[in-house]
């Protein structure tokens, strides 16, 4: 099964059955995801309260507080947002830890956080060079980026 074919039938799921485990909150309440470092390109996502709309931040070369920091806002496709929300469940991420440590000090690297509230689950996680089981953070990642139409994330 093509990517497409799979996108196209999980937005179709979510509209038509609420036996699949999709949130009855077409939206979430929260979103704030940040991912990045100093010495590398920096992003951070905001969801504009009670829209469809996220402010995105990117910075090719550091943290999006610094000068060169570029900022859009996308609106997001209601089916987009259907197809984030199962995928976070397939990436557990209402299941992650707090707070995820290095077992050793690391003082450069990627710093990450995720704050999330929909539909009665909420999620506040970060990390700092140590993140969730290693599928789960990548199955994350792509669903972030597939959520702001291929914009870079993570």
């Amino acid at each position: 099964m093509t990517n497409f074919v799979r996108v196209m039938l999980l937005a179709w799921l979510a509209l038509v059955s609420p036996s699949v485990g999709f949130a009855s909150e077409r939206l979430p309440a929260r979103l704030e995801l940040d991912s990045g470092g100093f010495l590398g390109a920096s992003f951070k996502v905001v969801l504009i309260k009670d829209t469809d709309t996220v402010r995105y931040f990117s910075n090719p070369h550091t943290f999006v507080s610094a000068p060169g920091t570029s900022e859009r806002t996308l609106k997001i496709p209601q089916e987009r947002w259907l197809i984030f929300r199962r995928r976070l469940e397939e990436a557990k991420v209402w299941t992650w830890k707090k707070k995820y440590e290095p077992s050793k000090p690391v003082y450069d690297g990627t710093q990450w956080s995720v704050a999330i509230e929909w539909d009665g689950k909420k999620i506040e996680s970060h990390g700092s060079n140590a993140f969730p089981e290693r599928e789960q953070y990548k199955l994350f990642l792509n669903a972030v980026r597939d959520l702001l139409g291929g914009e870079r994330f993570g």
